[in-house]
């Protein structure tokens, strides 16, 4: 009798500790899903009449990873790549972008306020290409450009088109036309779709991938002999001349530099 009330509690204290087992792997496994359900890719924008800022975020592991956007009225348009960590409620990262034809580096930081950011500035110190803060923790949030959640819009490549880019069969990445392209703007009378024409080149000028307002990209292969050369497909011609002209059919319809 001893031996089977043994047997009984024994079977009994297993049976609870394998529910409690499973119980605990099932909590754990939601938990687990509800925080992968939390790291998706997000888009955030800041705009006012002539200035904007864009930020795109993809959460990598501890890590941050993104798109980061500067459209200042009077000033170049910045576009580069973004990758760093969370502190706290800061993000501090590295963002990687192309000034004057040269890579440089610069550290940004950004304030997480519910569901939007807020970009610190403070004393910055350079070395070579790179520039990092001074001082963290005497950054400054204190500022009117407050990035708002959009919608992050992305085409079949992945690219956001929200923020500009576009998928380059040239290049094979996604691409931003007004930071990377030659702009060809319509003539007067050229009878074209409303909105600039962008040029990209490949790295031996043997190819030109050609951008019309809303129609798919065109492959343009370089014809004729140097200084009289131009880029073709039959129907589009692309000539060096004070900048760019593009011609339709013989009629001039684009022209930029």
């Amino acid at each position: 009798m001893k031996i089977k009330l043994f047997i009984l509690a024994a079977s009994f204290s297993l049976l609870m500790s394998c529910q409690s087992e499973q119980k605990m792997n099932t909590t754990e496994n939601t938990a687990v899903k509800a925080s992968n359900n939390q790291l998706t890719s997000s888009c955030y924008q800041y705009s006012s009449s002539q200035d904007s800022v864009l930020l795109h975020l993809n959460p990598v592991g501890d890590s941050m990873i993104g798109e980061l956007i500067y459209a200042f009225a009077e000033k170049d348009l910045n576009t580069g790549s973004i990758a760093g960590q969370m502190k706290g409620d800061t993000l501090f990262a590295d963002y990687t972008f192309l000034s004057e034809g040269q890579i440089s580096v610069r550290e940004v930081a950004f304030l997480k306020k519910d569901q939007t950011w807020l970009e610190g500035y403070g004393e910055v110190t350079t070395n070579g290409q790179k520039a990092t803060f001074t001082n963290k923790a005497a950054l400054n949030f204190d500022n009117t450009v407050l990035l708002k959640p959009v919608t992050c819009r992305q085409d079949a490549h992945s690219c956001l088109t929200s923020f500009g880019f576009t998928w380059s069969n040239l290049q094979k990445q996604c691409v931003s036309l007004r930071s990377a392209g030659i702009r060809l703007n319509p003539l007067e009378n050229a009878e074209v779709k409303p909105g600039s024409a962008f040029i990209l080149f490949s790295a031996d000028q043997q190819q030109a991938e050609l951008f019309l307002p809303a129609q798919a990209a065109i492959l343009l292969n370089r014809q004729g002999s140097e200084g009289q050369h131009h880029w073709g497909n039959g129907e589009w011609k692309l000539y060096p001349w004070k900048g760019y002209i593009l011609k339709q059919a013989d009629k001039l319809r684009y022209a930029g530099q």
